[in-house]
């Protein structure tokens, strides 16, 4: 009998008896969650989960970069973020959109741009600090009266300083505030990743070493990519000689498989 006739009377579509005829004789395991080559492993969750709780101050972002230069786990930006997000570690629910890029141009350059964007304070308007800006070889831009907006980047400091120095600091004298605030420009300096330089602290920019710093995280990247497709590889071999043993039982004495009994019609 032809297999449409067949298919036509037991009301089966073509499509689906090719697919069973596929699946023939293979694990039966389709309806079953599948885990890709690039999935994370549970120890990486927990270890972004466990450096989260010790950065917490930090951003996602920040905070993949932070991991991938000290060798914890190798992810992307969205993977840390799906992760805290589902551990429930992500909870601005009022954060404001940003507001990056629509300011002062990067430069591309250390020193590209050798001038001082100051306010309109009578040290910033005296007849020596001309002098000096001249002798400097620089040039001098103040900023519009009564709008800090002007020189966002100093106010942006600012306002790191204080939240991430100053506050919870609490300097008691001058010399205390002196000290936290030496100590925190030098972790600002060469240990703090920077967002607006592409997630490199600002001395390896001034040292031109970001471009290195990118190719060793990408390799990173690649080589725990590689890792994981090699484990989802070694486990599916794994399971498919199991399974292969388990359906042809082997007899010890004779060196040969045992016959099941064929099922009676």
């Amino acid at each position: 009998m032809p297999a449409k006739r067949l298919l036509h009377w037991l009301g089966l579509h073509e499509s689906k008896f090719c697919e069973w005829k596929h699946r023939y004789g293979k694990v039966n395991a389709h309806n079953g969650k599948i885990p890709r080559d690039w999935w994370l492993e549970d120890w990486e969750k927990q270890a972004i989960l466990d450096y989260h709780r010790q950065h917490a101050d930090d951003g996602y972002r920040r905070l993949t970069y932070m991991m991938l230069d000290a060798d914890v786990v190798a992810v992307s930006p969205a993977t840390v973020y799906r992760v805290l997000s589902q551990a429930g570690r992500l909870g601005r629910r009022w954060a404001k959109p940003s507001k990056k890029g629509k300011g002062f141009v990067q430069p591309l350059r250390p020193h590209e741009h050798p001038r001082i964007i100051s306010d309109n304070g009578a040290q910033f308007i005296a007849r020596d600090f001309k002098e000096l800006i001249r002798l400097l070889g620089m040039t001098h831009v103040r900023t519009s009266p009564g709008y800090p907006q002007s020189n966002g980047k100093l106010e942006r400091w600012h306002g790191t300083i204080k939240s991430e120095c100053i506050r919870p600091g609490t300097p008691l004298c001058l010399e205390d505030a002196r000290r936290l605030v030496t100590r925190w420009v030098e972790h600002y300096n060469h240990v703090r990743l920077h967002s607006a330089l592409g997630y490199v602290t600002p001395a390896d920019k001034l040292a031109e070493r970001e471009a290195t710093i990118y190719a060793q995280r990408d390799r990173k990247l690649e080589a725990a990519r590689e890792q994981r497709q090699a484990k989802r590889h070694a486990a599916r071999s794994a399971a498919a000689i199991e399974s292969c043993a388990a359906a042809e039982p082997w007899d010890g004495r004779s060196g040969a498989a045992i016959a099941l009994p064929a099922l009676a019609n």
